[in-house]
């Protein structure tokens, strides 16, 4: 284990009220929240299962804790539901007319509420942790508040950090 890794696990093992204990639990107000700003437009589920059912639950305390429970099941006793295991890829072309495999753009589709649930606990929990405890390589910027995914560009040839002004990184940077 390469020892960057290994201090990445040693700190997420510290005290931080979010990742310790590690339960991987979405909780009611968390399945609430990544479904009210999905769009049904732009979101789908290689088995079917409509994201409109889930932004219905939304609108229900008892089908939100049901449906955050149900997501929560795989994170907490170790184990992935069959479609969890599936994923759709769909190459679509960058430039109308032009196949060549090298410029196709590659989605890979997974269903809506797995590709949920890592938003909640890992996006959410974990990128937090990682941005609190300075454990984020400096290049890392694309999903950063306040940062663009072409700092890391500009950067690399001036070495200072160039994020909008609204950008909370510490000082290391």
């Amino acid at each position: 284990m390469m020892a960057e890794t290994r201090h990445i696990l040693k700190t997420m093992a510290t005290a931080y009220p979010a990742v310790q204990g590690g339960t991987g639990e979405v909780t009611r107000d968390e399945f609430i929240s990544a479904y009210k700003v999905s769009k049904e437009s732009t979101s789908s589920s290689p088995s079917g299962h409509h994201i409109g059912h889930y932004k219905a639950a939304v609108q229900d305390p008892t089908l939100a804790q049901l449906h955050s429970q149900m997501m929560s099941f795989p994170f907490i006793h170790g184990f992935a539901p069959d479609r969890w295991k599936r994923v759709t890829d769909i190459m679509l072309e960058k430039e109308q007319g032009n196949s060549r495999c090298h410029l196709l753009r590659i989605l890979a589709l997974f269903e809506s509420d797995f590709n949920q649930a890592k938003r909640v606990v890992i996006g959410r929990r974990l990128m937090h942790h990682l941005e609190d405890f300075d454990l984020l390589s400096p290049m890392q910027d694309g999903f950063r508040p306040g940062c663009q995914c072409i700092s890391a560009v500009f950067k690399k040839g001036t070495g200072s950090r160039l994020c909008l002004p609204n950008c909370h990184h510490s000082s290391i940077y």
